[in-house]
């Protein structure tokens, strides 16, 4: 029977026990308690692994009843051995480190009640450790002479390690070691070899066999290798002989690649450092060539060394001269490697000086051109070299045509006679011409460098007007937009609302003609009558001292507009922040009343008990201690006294004294004040 099965069969018998026992003894008797005893446990089994999931809890539920929990073995414990409540209870199962058997305990849990019995428990099972062969490494790197290394090896089973390939050779060396030891590598490649770790399992006392191979070793040898210098060898194209080091690892050869104009001597060496000669003859053709010389190891080849030649060369330090219109000489640099003669000239206007030369790395070459008298750009060439030769050089040359400098695209006049000048950047013959009456040249026509000046007459109208000049050189035209305004005026502010007291209103004005100021009413003044061009004009309003408003007009004028600004100013204004003050019987002090006016106001009690004291723009009123036991009223009236004409103006406050026994609101008076009586 497997551990599974007895687990299955010893929680069925102890499940029914444990009913059993929870009932009372004697056949068909019930016991009534008023504390009543009882025990539930929330499981019947716990698993756990080899080396994981060691920790687990379980419940108990606990009623006026004491417990106790006992281990049937030393590898399962519990954080509690005994309560009476209700809890949670850790078991903790040490590692198991068997590798061939899982293994089972049990938890008792009972009543340490005496009229109360419970037996319960819970089955654990743990499973067996999982068999492991580690080496400290999975993978090794090893160059490629001879040698050994050493590998940890961790296990809890006993192991062996084997490997097919027979230049690597294994050696165990007690338990925990595997000695490695590999042969010279010759191939000219690298090479790798896996290294198996298999269990043991004992047979008898005498011989053990092979079980599961529980991981493996890689271990790669590097190629045997040759150093040297790999970065190109250039010969020039004469021919020549040059040496270059290199060192091997192993005995090498040497060979070119498919060029006959190329060799390399020695053929062969040893082991360790050498010196390699290569040869190259010299190169008939004009185009350069290359190829490699190759050190090899086995049929490998293991250093490439790159090899250039030049063919015959012709270069030149410009691929193409650019002129200036007028006649000049510029000089080219020219360099080669063999005899070279100008072979052609395009043009008659382009001519070479010398006409021939030697092999030199520097050698210069004049060339020279006659004066372009066209505004157009003209091309030729010059091919320099060898009669048959293919890379013969072939430079272009380039004239530019009469030059044309830049011109305003635009320009702008104000509606007055004027006159602007305009720069004629050219070394050719130029004209101008308009078909504007209003604008006029001087001069129209020229040789070279110029100065153009352009003049309009006077616009008589307020639009803007434009016209044309028109500027040529050789085939060449350009246009300048004139553009002349008409006359204009413009004011900056619009309708004016002012304050009834004096003021000033400043406007400006922007214009290009003359212009007039006048005013419709006697209380607007303006600072200027005429004027013309731009300028501030000062408005002067005067005092209103009535009650009503009043308006006039501002009128600016030029000989064909005018423009008119409103002004409104108000009149006189009054308010005060109260209407009413209600005292108690033994008098006080009114808040701050504040007084908005644009003029100047007097304040009067009607009746001596109110007394008023003034600041700048408040007052307060002040009443005193009434005597009897009636209410008295008064006012406190506020007067404009810079009105003209009769007129009135006059805001009233109506003042109540209460006697005693009255009930008034608490802001009447200061907060000192005994309000409520």
């Amino acid at each position: 029977m497997d551990i599974k099965q007895t687990l299955a069969y010893t929680i069925l018998a102890f499940s029914f026990l444990s009913s059993c026992s929870s009932s009372s003894e004697g056949e068909g008797n019930v016991n009534i308690s008023k504390d009543p005893h009882q025990i539930s446990v929330g499981t019947s089994e716990l698993q756990f692994g080899a080396n994981t999931d060691l920790k687990k809890s379980f419940a108990i539920s606990a009623t006026n009843t004491s417990w106790n929990i006992a281990s049937t073995a030393e590898w399962l414990t519990t954080d509690k051995t005994s309560g009476r409540e209700s809890a949670n209870v850790g078991v903790t199962a040490k590692e198991n480190t068997s590798v061939s058997e899982a293994r089972m305990a049990f938890l008792r849990i009972t009543s340490a009640e005496k009229d109360y019995k419970y037996n319960w428990e819970i089955a654990a099972t743990q499973s067996a450790a999982q068999k492991y062969i580690t080496p400290s490494v999975t993978s090794l790197s090893c160059n490629a002479s001879s040698g050994t290394k050493d590998i940890a090896v961790d296990s809890n089973v006993e192991w062996g390690a084997e490997c097919i390939w027979g230049w690597l050779h294994l050696e165990k060396e007690g338990k925990d070691k595997l000695k490695v030891s590999f042969e010279e590598n010759l191939s000219g490649q690298s090479r790798t070899a896996t290294v198996s770790f298999y269990g043991l399992v004992k047979v008898d006392e005498q011989s053990w066999r092979k079980d599961n191979v529980y991981s493996t070793l890689t271990i790669t040898q590097a190629e045997a290798g040759v150093t040297g210098e790999d970065k190109q060898i250039n010969f020039d194209v004469n021919g020549e002989t040059k040496t270059t080091d290199i060192s091997a690892d192993v005995s090498w050869t040497s060979h070119v690649s498919d060029a006959s104009w190329l060799s390399v001597s020695p053929e062969k060496g040893n082991m360790g450092d050498a010196k390699v000669q290569i040869t190259a003859l010299a190169n008939e053709s004009a185009k350069s060539r290359s190829g490699y010389v190759y050190i090899r190891i086995g049929n490998t080849d293991k250093l490439a060394i790159p090899v250039y030649q030049d063919g015959i060369l012709l270069s030149s330090d410009v691929e193409k001269m650019d002129f200036s219109a007028g006649a000049g000489t510029k000089q080219l640099t020219l360099s080669s490697n063999i005899g070279w003669k100008v072979q052609s000239v395009s043009d008659s206007w382009i001519s070479v000086d010398p006409m021939e030369g030697e092999a030199s790395d520097v050698a210069i070459v004049n060339v020279k051109v006659q004066n372009n008298p066209n505004v157009e750009q003209r091309t030729g060439t010059i091919v320099l070299g060898k009669e048959g030769f293919s890379g013969n050089l072939t430079i272009k040359v380039t004239q530019t045509g009469k030059l044309f400098g830049q011109l305003p695209e635009t320009l702008q006049f104000e509606n007055a006679a004027s006159s602007q000048s305009v720069n004629i950047v050219t070394d050719g013959a130029w004209d101008a011409v308009t078909d504007d009456a209003w604008i006029h040249l001087s001069p129209t026509s020229g040789e070279g460098p110029g100065t153009l000046n352009i003049s309009v007459d006077a616009n008589p109208d307020n639009e803007t007007r434009s016209g044309q000049v028109v500027v040529t050189v050789g085939l060449t035209t350009k246009i300048i937009s004139v553009v002349q305004v008409g006359k204009y005026i413009n004011i900056s502010c619009d309708d004016v609302l002012t304050k009834s007291t004096p003021s000033t209103v400043r406007i400006s004005i922007e214009s290009n003609q003359e212009w007039t100021v006048s005013s419709d009413v006697d209380w607007m003044k303006s600072s200027v009558s005429h004027e013309t061009g731009n300028a501030e004009v000062k408005v002067e309003v005067a005092d209103n001292p009535s009650v009503n408003s009043r308006s006039g007009k501002i009128t600016i004028a030029t000989e064909k507009e005018s423009k008119v600004l409103s002004f409104t100013q108000p009149g006189r204004k009054l308010t005060v922040d109260h209407t009413s003050l209600e005292f108690s019987a033994k008098g006080g002090t009114s808040d701050a009343i504040v007084v908005t006016t644009d003029g100047k106001y007097s304040v009067a009690a009607s009746d001596s008990w109110i007394i008023v004291e003034e600041t700048s723009n408040t007052f307060v009123v002040k009443v005193e201690k009434l005597e009897g036991e009636e209410s008295r009223t008064g006012s406190v009236v506020i007067s404009l006294t810079d009105l003209a004409n009769g007129e009135k103006l006059e805001r009233t406050i109506q003042v109540k004294q209460l006697p005693n026994q009255v009930y008034i609101s608490k802001d009447v008076f200061d907060e000192d004040e005994d309000w409520n009586m």
